[in-house]
């Protein structure tokens, strides 16, 4: 769903943190890009507090420092909780392994659905896994990002993937991150920075009625896995929009059908107040058919992806059901530590299509928000598999 914005004039806000000055300029006409959306929850005041686990502190505080900084504004205060707390935003940051995420607020969309208010303690939770190599300025980028998700805003509608786009397209809630690198956009832009000014800005707030911030809430996404699901959107580190670009990065080109088999495990938590578990379903699935790899005809394979049926992500792939067949791009999982655990993720956590059960040959895109063919069709060649886009 797309919203227009409405600047009127600029903002010029300058706050401190930890001793440093930080400034935020809205500028008086909004960024190219065509929208910004809502999440339908947000703070309750306009002093918001975060806190840090003690992992990795010393290399992460300063970077959410200046990411929270970027987020000051004239109608809100961001503060670190050093000597006070629980903070409203809990920081974990931690190796996650090898995920297609490199930052998550897993509980971003979870309020009163009367007030729109948060009723519990927020997080974010970054993967280190995915910053070997990454700028200062990237770990900012996606440190700044999360916050912007709890403090209201979701991806916009017009996401921008690859570069064939301006730079003035790109805005800091964009979804993918290797066009922010490109771009240098590592703190909110005029557009980010308006969604959340209209959140927290009594003034401009009193246009938007409940029943306005509701629908703003709303979003069109895949069947959720149970009544009350919380959903949660991840920051992919790269997207695909082609069945060639997934193929490229995938070791196996198979059909399975899940067994009915299947378990939930969790990487992160803790005694420290800050850390939350990430929850992710392994499912064990027999190999219909393939196209390329290893696997044969009759071999399971172990299918791990992000989320629950409690706790699931809106843009990746839906949890494997017992009963249907998939169209499904995989390659190994690296556990924490490089360990490994023999088990197998969906490339971009969206390369997967359920087989129609009334048309035979064809799979219905089973991710919520992406790039790739809605459609594709299947076939058998010389004994080999066979897919092409539909669309």
């Amino acid at each position: 769903m797309k919203f227009k914005r409405t600047i009127v004039g600029g903002i010029l806000a300058t706050a401190t943190i930890a001793g440093s000055t930080a400034t935020a300029f809205v500028a008086s006409a909004p960024s190219a890009q065509a929208s910004y959306l809502w999440s339908g929850c947000e703070f309750s005041g306009q002093r918001v507090t975060w806190g840090m686990s003690k992992e990795n502190k010393a290399e992460w505080n300063p970077i959410f420092q200046a990411a929270a900084a970027s987020w000051n504004m004239s109608v809100l205060e961001m503060e670190e909780a050093i000597n006070f707390g629980p903070p409203a935003i809990g920081i974990d940051v931690t190796d996650y392994g090898v995920t297609e995420w490199s930052g998550r607020a897993p509980l971003f969309t979870a309020c009163d659905p009367l007030t729109s208010k948060h009723n519990q303690m927020q997080f974010i939770q970054i993967n280190t896994r995915q910053f070997t190599i990454a700028s200062d300025r990237m770990k900012q980028s996606t440190a700044a990002h999360e916050f912007g998700h709890v403090l209201g805003l979701k991806h916009p509608s017009d996401q921008v993937e690859d570069m064939g786009s301006q730079c003035d397209e790109v805005v800091l809630m964009n979804h993918y991150w290797i066009p922010r690198e490109t771009c240098d956009v590592y703190r909110p832009r005029p557009d980010d920075i308006t969604g959340v000014s209209m959140l927290y800005d009594d003034n401009i707030g009193e246009s938007r009625s409940t029943s306005k911030h509701t629908e703003m809430g709303s979003t069109d996404l895949t069947e959720a896995p149970s009544d009350g699901a919380v959903g949660v959107y991840l920051d992919y580190v790269k997207g695909y929009d082609s069945i060639e670009e997934v193929s490229a990065d995938a070791t196996a080109e198979l059909v399975v059908k899940p067994t009915g088999t299947s378990r939930v495990e969790y990487i992160s938590g803790g005694p420290d107040q800050y850390s939350n578990p990430v929850p992710f379903t392994v499912t064990e699935a027999k190999v219909v058919s393939a196209g390329s790899g290893d696997f044969e005809s009759g071999d399971i394979v172990n299918i791990r992806q992000d989320g629950n049926r409690e706790e699931y992500a809106v843009n990746a792939a839906e949890l494997l059901e017992e009963g249907s067949e998939y169209l499904v791009y995989l390659k190994p999982w690296d556990g924490p530590g490089g360990t490994g655990a023999e088990q197998h993720i969906i490339v971009g956590g969206q390369a997967a299509w359920k087989l129609s059960t009334e048309e035979e040959g064809r799979g219905v895109i089973a991710s919520g928000d992406t790039q790739l063919p809605s459609d594709v069709n299947l076939s058998h060649q010389r004994g080999q598999l066979r897919v092409a886009s539909a669309d």
